[in-house]
């Protein structure tokens, strides 16, 4: 018998099945994807590449009555056993029929103790899962959660997210990257060309922009057509709601790209200067290209990039659809939104 604890909100609505071949599904729009490959290629739009939820359960009552809801999950053949992070009692990949590769199914996890179950970790990849991933989750959460997927979006916490948008028609041999940030990294590939930077520290939050095909390549996967490049953003740590997560604002806000066929400026009058510059821009990144110059054309330099340098992508127009993927995540019914 499932234990239906005392809840710290009320749900008046009964129990829905949100089975991918019902009409019900968990977007806002039953024509609109979470990846639509066609549209993004013509209107780069932001991806949650990957999401990572917590809750702390506080109540007594509630942690201890969701104990015999998870002690149920080592019969469920939907939950397949997997290594736990430390401070978790177990964990587990949720098995969707709708998601063939097992590496993408979610991952969850919980702590309990005497007071029951207090704390609950769910990882997944909401751009992978699309709406009938996410409508076969929710039928698996239910079986944990009064509420299913609407308990995780109300009472859960952001502790990682990633947000990835895609130029296809860009590769990394034609971009300069401007970021604000001085700490940089870069690979190569063997045949010297640039695949992958990285702005900012690995265990933080930073910034990657990477050839696509480069990543698929080294992970033995296939590839066609262009390679296309990858502005990634990892966000670590977050103090966020899941339920005010369209109010996230944007994370590319000081990354700019911009061509490495930008034309010389006019006050420069040696042109072989401005192409050391650029050798230096690409080898360097712009923080240390720049220390490198005078005073005074450092000051010149840095107000034309800014300025007058066009950039390749407008992330302010680019995350104006971040509605797209944000609110894909609402739990929904026939009346609308909770």
């Amino acid at each position: 018998m499932e234990v239906m604890p005392r809840m710290p909100f009320t749900i008046t609505k009964k129990k829905k099945s949100y089975s991918s071949n019902k009409t019900k599904t968990l977007l806002e729009n039953g024509e609109v994807k979470l990846v639509d490959e066609q549209f993004l290629a013509s209107h780069p739009t932001p991806i949650i590449d990957r999401l990572t939820v917590t809750i702390t359960i506080h109540d007594p009552e509630e942690a201890l009555g969701y104990v015999a809801c998870h002690s149920a999950c080592a019969e469920n053949p939907s939950f397949r056993p997997a290594n736990r992070s430390k401070g978790y009692s177990r964990a587990y990949r949720i098995a969707l029929p709708s998601i063939v590769d097992a590496t993408k199914w979610p991952f969850y996890e919980f702590r309990w103790g005497e007071q029951g179950v207090t704390r609950v970790r769910l990882d997944l990849i909401p751009a992978d899962l699309g709406k009938d991933g996410l409508a076969e989750l929710n039928d698996e959460l239910w079986k944990l959660f009064y509420g299913g997927w609407e308990y995780i979006y109300h009472r859960g916490k952001v502790s990682r997210i990633d947000i990835a948008v895609d130029f296809p028609q860009l590769e990394m041999n034609q971009i300069f990257l401007l970021p604000q940030q001085g700490l940089t990294t870069k690979q190569f590939s063997s045949s010297g060309k640039l695949e992958t930077v990285y702005l900012g520290k690995s265990k933080g939050n930073y910034t990657a922009v990477y050839s696509r095909k480069a990543k698929r390549i080294a992970q033995k996967k296939p590839w066609k057509g262009k390679a296309g490049i990858r502005a990634e953003r990892r966000l670590k740590n977050q103090k966020l709601w899941l339920k005010d997560i369209e109010n996230l604002a944007c994370p590319f806000a000081n990354l700019q790209g911009i061509s490495q066929q930008l034309d010389k400026p006019k006050f420069e009058k040696k042109a072989y200067f401005w192409e050391y510059f650029k050798d230096s821009l690409a080898a360097r990144g712009l923080p240390a290209a720049l220390a490198l110059l005078p005073q005074g054309k450092r000051t010149q330099y840095r107000k034309y990039l800014k300025t007058e340098a066009p950039s390749l992508w407008d992330f302010d127009e680019i995350w104006s659809r971040w509605k797209v993927p944000a609110s894909a995540l609402r739990p929904i019914d026939e009346t609308g939104f909770f």
